[in-house]
């Protein structure tokens, strides 16, 4: 057994498109470590960190049409009430 997990780690193999995007899918659904994710996928970690890179640049400019960000009125209007005292004594929103 051992010798089977030494051959294992010895033959990286790449990776196709659709596995990069699983690996960045199981990251942020699973929130899985880079590590496991490099055994999982049988590639260098520093490989994951170049595809987890890669992807989420390319997905947050694709889907920066779906984040709406709240004007500052409608963040004071649904601000709790303790909340909102607590940051206006801290800073101006």
């Amino acid at each position: 057994m051992v010798s089977q997990h030494s051959e294992r780690s010895d033959r990286r193999t790449v990776p196709s498109q659709f596995q990069e995007l699983c690996v960045v899918l199981l990251r942020l659904h699973l929130n899985l470590q880079e590590e496991d994710l490099a055994y999982l996928f049988n590639i260098d970690q520093s490989t994951v960190s170049r595809i987890i890179d890669a992807w989420l640049s390319v997905m947050a400019h694709a889907l920066e049409c779906f984040i709406i960000w709240a004007d500052r009125e409608t963040l004071k209007k649904q601000c709790l009430s303790a909340f909102r005292m607590h940051m206006v004594q801290k800073s101006q929103l």
